[in-house]
């Protein structure tokens, strides 16, 4: 726990000393923070480490491990290497040879606890999930506490970097032979195909494993407007939508201006900054009768419902 204690002692000098200069960011080095923790705290720090990674600031670490790599888009990875002649080379991660070439040298998953794989596109959709999770736990409604399954390794949320753009990990998840629930952005019109109904189809075909894509754009269009006109008031913006977004909007891009109207200039929104705002503070305050307005035929609890269907154990015959 010392290194997360740490952790924030330095956020906080780094955000007086971006005052005091005047600076627009900050980047973050951290050397393999794995060491000498428990994979409990690994999980820990890896979630503080990508809430730093928010708006004009950045964050580089460097491991050995798959537990941390695996919790991050592959196009997030850089791969460090040495040919047989002694030179250095760096590639950026996303490509299917350069994916290889990581998941070969950090080796197989090593959890057997693992009951389930969640496949989403980003690491604000986790965010997304898991909040949803606390949102209906708060209700009364019975859903999988996933926050508390994945700290024990029972759930691995696997963070794709689009879905056009398969996991470090996803070429490995058949070979060990665990459910997977994938979950993707509708990113396509209403009456429209899905933009990756072909990969949904894909998984689908497989034993055990279940493909969704969202009924709206993305999952950012099932965020009720007056939870968020709350939240936004809460931060003392003068925020007030006075409608729902459409099922078509690009809700992350339309909120950013809006909230730039009201923002400070030296607190400006992006977009990183309002999917990661809204997955992790507005969709908890959503109440049960904001619920049942934005989400009428239940799609978001059919997500948890499907997964919580993959982590009962198998019937006995």
């Amino acid at each position: 726990m010392r290194r997360l204690i740490l952790l924030n002692f330095f956020r906080a000098k780094a955000e007086r000393v971006m005052r005091e200069r005047g600076a627009q960011s900050t980047i973050y080095a951290i050397e393999e923070p794995e060491t000498s923790q428990h994979p409990h705290n690994q999980r820990l720090l890896m979630r503080a480490l990508q809430q730093l990674a928010v708006g004009d600031d950045q964050v580089i670490v460097t491991t050995h491990t798959p537990n941390l790599a695996r919790s991050l888009s592959s196009t997030c990875l850089r791969f460090l290497s040495k040919d047989a002649n002694g030179a250095r080379s760096i590639t950026i991660g996303g490509g299917d040879a350069v994916n290889k070439a990581i998941a070969d040298s950090l080796g197989v998953l090593p959890d057997h606890t693992v009951k389930v794989f969640i496949v989403v596109e980003g690491i604000h959709d986790i965010t997304f999930i898991k909040s949803l999770c606390k949102m209906f736990r708060s209700h009364g409604t019975p859903v999988p506490n996933l926050e508390a399954l994945e700290l024990t390794g029972e759930v691995v949320f696997v963070p794709s970097g689009g879905a056009g753009n398969l996991a470090l990990w996803s070429s490995r998840l058949h070979a060990l032979n665990r459910p997977e629930f994938h979950l993707y952005d509708r990113d396509a019109p209403s009456g429209a195909p899905a933009k990756h109904q072909d990969k949904v189809n894909a998984v689908n075909q497989r034993a055990g494993c279940k493909g969704v894509s969202t009924s709206r754009n993305e999952m950012e269009n099932f965020v009720h407007h007056a939870a968020i006109n709350a939240c936004a008031q809460a931060l003392q913006l003068a925020c007030n939508l006075a409608g729902p977004f459409g099922p078509d909007d690009d809700v992350p891009a339309l909120l950013t201006a809006e909230l730039n109207l009201h923002a400070p200039a030296g607190a400006r929104w992006g977009h990183n900054k309002v999917k990661a705002w809204l997955a992790d503070v507005v969709v908890p305050a959503m109440d049960a009768h904001m619920l049942g307005q934005i989400d009428p035929a239940g799609e978001m609890r059919g997500w948890l419902s499907d997964i919580e269907l993959m982590l009962a154990p198998p019937e006995v015959p």
